[in-house]
């Protein structure tokens, strides 16, 4: 199916100036951005459970909806009846019916396995219902976060709520082996206990500002809470009363993660017997044991924000991936594996020039190839199914080709839009980087098995394994000296193969730098860019290796081009800007007009303008920073 929008956004405010023939650059307002808006908007998925029916049920915070995902068929999307409610937390209810939160719907909401909806408005304004769950009054009791209260709910439609002190932001909510409901109070750092009849305790967190968010109750009996801003998972000890209504003694553990920053999110008992937890920025699901043992696994895409996860029943935890779109297991031995949702928002990756004068792109969530006119017209061709496409060139036979991720395929597809796809000899392959060779081949990095390959564009592959399996081989370029040199993420290093198959690998200074985006200098050099390393680098076809650190300690550079100047350029994810490295190392920074945007790819086009794609804001974006030389017909046009 092939979707047409034209979506024209012109920014304001920037500077188009002739600079002369040197091209310098002197400050941000010599540069003019364009971005145009992709046909999808984000599903945000926050709340998962196990439904009554054995199917995963999931709230979508951004696209209003519930969505049935089973282990196996079809996807159901079903809409909420009240506009822009932002569902959160979600709880199967003793009625059998899934019973969610909307936060700025400010409403309990009911949906029978049917489909059926249900909404119960909460008596005061701006109440903002967060975590939901069923109490053992077989009531569903939910934490007001924005309210300041906690409320419950009969299946009825009966509403009671119970005040607790300002600025408390009460997020989740659990049953306790004492039968009370315990929650999170955020903002005042806090354990709260609630009695059925509204008997309400506090308990100071030992850490001050630890942030708590989820919390459950663990295999131990014990509850057990995650620490968002302190980076650690706690657990409460309880000495259970004779009578629901006393107040308990409690103990207090707390449990540091390794790294600082990891912002842990919701928690959930898993059938091995430990607790599983989201780290949200970073960037795993992990496990704590009960007596404190901490694993951790980390998710196979960068910025997938894990949220909220439950057991699955089938021996996983399943989690929402907020900021991918995309649902994910973990087996209790720790494999990662992932389903992104139907219709998520395209989050476009790679972008090139075709051979027809337009931009062509891929839409990695959305499993679509785009292609825009110089004019903004944006025609999208869906590949059918799942496949994730990656890196997308121009080749030498006058087609698209690209990668599919998920799909272990080669795509090719004419600039009239006919698709045809080669499988990739090797299972789970993971094609990711792609480019054309000086034996005019396409050759492809395969991620997910550590491999090179060769497709000679009519059907027949060879491939090379690399030294490390799981080195995470990304990106790759035709090199000065007629031989590929291409990423190896994992292995912090950059790897050099000749058409013959004979490969060299170069270490980088310091491990963990996270090496991504590489292109062909000016000087005769390979640059790249270190996305965790916060640095660019430069190595000579002999191997000698050079880096610059970023003047901005947060940014993340992703992907580079050689601009008209001679100058590399680069995208900063982190930051949401275009970076100017010159040779000598000097750097300047542009701010991309939409906050949060994610600019991923980049190239230069024939015109000497940059295009750009936004993995997050799901735009194209351009931008001029030299005088217009128009090499294509006058149809290139400013937007």
């Amino acid at each position: 199916m092939v979707k047409t929008t034209l979506r024209l956004f012109m920014v304001v405010g920037f500077l188009y100036l002739s600079i002369g023939s040197s091209h310098a650059i002197q400050s941000p307002d010599e540069v003019r951005f364009n971005e145009w808006q992709l046909p999808s908007p984000g599903d945000y998925p926050a709340g998962i459970t196990l439904g009554p029916d054995g199917a995963l049920w999931i709230t979508e915070a951004n696209s209003n909806r519930i969505t049935r995902m089973p282990l196996g068929g079809t996807i159901i999307q079903r809409p909420i009846p009240t506009p822009d409610s932002n569902p959160v937390g979600i709880t199967v209810g003793p009625d059998g019916a899934l019973w969610f939160a909307e936060r700025q719907g400010n409403k309990i909401g009911r949906m029978t396995t049917a489909g059926v909806f249900t909404e119960y408005i909460l008596p005061n304004a701006n109440s903002g219902p967060f975590g939901i769950v069923v109490g053992p009054n077989n009531n569903l009791w939910f934490a007001e976060a924005d309210g300041n209260r906690i409320g419950q709910i009969s299946v009825t439609g009966v509403i009671t709520e119970y005040a607790l002190s300002t600025y408390t932001f009460p997020a989740w909510i659990t049953v306790g082996p004492d039968n009370a409901l315990w929650f999170t109070e955020r903002n005042r750092h806090k354990i709260g206990r609630i009695t059925i009849s509204g008997g309400i305790t506090e308990y100071d967190i030992p850490t001050v500002k630890s942030g708590p968010f989820g919390i459950t109750l663990g295999p131990d009996n014990n509850l057990w809470f995650t620490e968002f801003d302190a980076g650690k998972i706690g657990r409460l000890t309880i000495t259970i009363s004779q009578s629901a209504e006393a107040t308990p003694m409690v103990a207090f553990d707390e449990f540091p993660l390794p790294a600082l920053g990891s912002s842990p999110i919701m928690i959930t008992s898993g059938s091995d017997g430990s607790l599983w937890f989201s780290e949200f920025n970073g960037n795993k699901v992990s496990k704590i044991t009960t007596s404190g043992v901490i694993t951790e696994y980390p998710l196979l895409r960068p910025n997938s924000h894990p949220w909220g996860l439950t057991s699955s029943g089938d021996g996983k935890i399943r989690f929402a991936e907020a900021g991918i779109d995309w649902i994910g297991a973990v087996t209790t031995g720790g494999i990662v594996s992932h389903s992104p949702l139907p219709y998520a928002h395209p989050q476009p990756v790679s972008v090139t020039y075709g051979p027809d004068g337009n931009l062509w792109f891929t839409e990695h969530q959305s499993n679509k190839i785009g292609r825009m006119t110089p004019e903004g017209l944006i025609t999208e061709y869906s590949l059918n199914g799942m496949y994730n496409p990656a890196t997308i060139v121009s080749g030498p036979d006058g087609n698209l080709w690209f990668t599919e991720f998920g799909g272990d395929r080669l795509g090719r597809i004419s600039v009239t839009g006919v698709l045809t796809t080669f499988e990739t000899p090797t299972n789970n392959s993971e094609p990711w980087g792609l480019t054309v060779g000086p034996d005019e081949a396409l050759w492809v990095a395969e991620w997910g098995v550590g491999k090179i390959g060769r497709f000679d564009l009519v059907g027949n592959w060879i491939e090379w394994s690399l030294p490390q399996p799981n080195c995470g081989v990304s990106e790759i370029v035709k090199g000065p000296d007629g031989a590929l040199w291409f990423t190896e993420e994992n292995a912090s290093r950059i790897g050099r193969i000749t058409v013959t198959g004979v490969i060299s690998e170069f270490n980088l200074p310091q491990a963990g730098s996270y090496p991504e985006g590489i292109v062909t200098g000016p000087d005769g050099n390979l640059w790249f860019t270190e996305w965790l390393g916060n640095r660019i680098g430069r190595v000579t076809p002999q191997g000698q290796i050079t880096e610059w650190t970023l003047p901005n300690p947060n940014s993340e550079p992703v992907h580079i081009t050689v601009g008209p100047d001679g100058n590399l350029w680069f995208t900063d994810m982190a930051r949401s800007a275009i970076g100017r490295m010159t040779q000598d190392g000097e750097f300047t920074e542009f701010t991309i007009p939409t906050p949060n945007s994610e600019p991923w790819g980049i190239i230069t086009g024939p015109d000497g303008v940059f295009w750009f794609t936004e993995y997050y804001a799901d735009k194209i974006g351009r931008l001029d920073a030299f005088p217009i030389r128009v090499y294509l017909p006058a149809v290139l046009k400013r937007p």
